[in-house]
């Protein structure tokens, strides 16, 4: 069996890297247009002409739309540009299911609480299939061509399309591995019921909301802004407001100012280069607050999940990276209070104004840490209360129910209450408490195994199956 966890888990390994290269690092479509030719990742520019330099599907519609004379370039672009916005919707859940996938193996595999094996074999169905949709979704919507030859007057598919292929490839014999092999559930299954108040932590949970909300209003206002011949608004990815480069990206800006003016075009590709890392940093820190957020959704709900190390460690990351983030951006933007805005002179360095995103995104760390500190204040005086909470628990069968109060009833074959307790005796049908653990022996537990009933083996010893054994060990 775990041999059979490590090849799950290295296939979504590469499941996972495949599609962030995808997604991110490869070209997906090629086209030609009027004798011009494109050549595009999903975000960004590979080839374009010197009229187009470094416009994306949507600089292009913004680009050629306004033009009788590139029309075709505006319908293409329009598709690329839709397909695109529904590729990403699939392709980021797919990727978030994946890393919950590979947690969950990994929990398993070290023997930790996993959650539930139910919503652990729904993730294991999903996944596939929403990557499936993402790519389908796509290849519909664009109308490209997949085949091996490149057609004149088509949107011909580029290598990132077969990455995406061979993702879902490896997705679904990593399913089919799981499914088979019943990776998500077992008769030793590593899953435990919290059986003190999780309430209190509700309150950092709606923090963490709260959190978010401020960080997406960081995005939609503008960062900063500067002076040169009129005054220019820009977020970290975006510009805001610049005559006909409004919501415009900035690698956008960046090729068109860079045919016009230097000076534009060595402030822009700065201001491009400082986004691109801002928002690398940023999906690292999106890794730490979505395990963040299980945790906290899984602790609410009374399961287990995880180690107390690492739900300790997950916020203690997100806020180091939005920390980084922030302090990258202000340091290398040039961006401060009350500055002159001043461009004039760039090559001594110019001087951004921060403005209301600025704001938002400081007050984001700043909650964000806030909410860190609760957390872990909470989280502390939980694992107080309930110990370690990483102890190995047997699960019970399935047609055996557990019972409706909140100890916990343990029935065990031949001298359990012996070895649970030393120097103890005690007659089929009484009840006696050791060390917070309460032992019952049944009628049932002493009578013989049948050649057609299953034991469970636990600790060197086989139990009837009808017994519900916890252990200190």
């Amino acid at each position: 069996m775990m041999l059979i966890h490590f090849l799950c888990l290295f296939l979504l390994i590469a499941c996972f890297i495949l599609s962030l290269y995808s997604l991110l690092g490869s070209p997906w479509t090629s086209f030609k247009s009027n004798s011009l030719e494109f050549t595009h990742t999903l975000f960004h520019s590979i080839k374009s002409p010197e009229k187009y330099d470094q416009a994306n599907y949507q600089c292009l519609i913004e680009l050629s739309c306004n033009s009788s004379e590139d029309s075709d370039i505006c319908d293409i672009s329009n598709k690329l540009e839709t397909a695109k916005n529904i590729f990403l919707g699939f392709e980021v859940t797919s990727i978030f299911i994946t890393i919950m996938l590979m947690e969950r193996i990994i929990l398993k595999t070290i023997n930790r609480p996993f959650g539930s094996p139910r919503f652990f074999l729904f993730l294991i169905w999903i996944s596939p299939l929403i990557k499936c949709a993402g790519i389908v979704s796509f290849l519909i919507v664009s109308n490209i061509n997949i085949e091996n030859s490149k057609k004149s007057g088509e949107v011909n598919s580029e290598y990132g399309v077969y990455l995406s292929f061979a993702s879902l490839a490896l997705s679904i014999s990593c399913a089919i591995i799981m499914i088979i092999s019943r990776i998500h559930n077992s008769l030793r299954n590593i899953k435990s019921l919290i059986t003190v108040s999780t309430g209190k932590f509700i309150n950092p949970f709606l923090m963490l909301l709260v959190t978010q909300a401020l960080f997406a209003l960081s995005k939609v206002y503008p960062t900063a802004s500067f002076n040169e011949f009129s005054e220019i608004t820009v977020n970290v990815q975006y510009v805001n407001e610049i005559n006909i480069y409004k919501n415009l990206p900035i690698p956008c800006v960046s090729g068109q100012e860079c045919k016009i003016s230097q000076e534009s075009c060595n402030i822009f590709e700065s201001l491009d280069s400082v986004g691109n890392a801002v928002f690398y940093i940023e999906a690292v820190g999106y890794f730490f607050v979505f395990l963040w957020f299980e945790s906290f959704f899984h602790l609410i709900l009374k399961i287990r999940l995880g180690t107390n190390f690492l739900n300790h460690l997950y916020p203690l990351f997100y806020i180091v990276t939005i920390l980084t983030s922030l302090i990258y951006y202000v340091v290398r933007s040039k961006i401060s209070y009350g500055a002159e805005c001043n461009i004039e002179n760039f090559s001594h360095g110019f001087a951004l104004c921060a403005k209301l995103g600025t704001t938002f995104y400081i007050i984001t760390a700043i909650f964000a840490t806030l909410t860190m500190i609760t957390y872990q204040l909470i989280f502390g005086i939980f694992t107080a209360t309930m110990g370690s909470g990483d102890r190995k628990i047997m699960a019970e069968p399935d047609d055996l129910k557990k019972p409706q109060n909140s100890d916990i009833y343990v029935q065990d074959l031949d001298k359990t209450a012996d070895n649970t307790a030393a120097d103890v005796k005690t007659n089929p049908g009484t009840i006696i408490t050791v060390q917070s653990i309460i032992v019952q022996e049944c009628d049932i537990c002493k009578q013989a195994f049948k050649p057609s009933e299953t034991g469970i083996s636990e600790g060197g010893k086989k139990y009837h199956y009808k017994c519900y054994v916890l252990s200190d060990n």
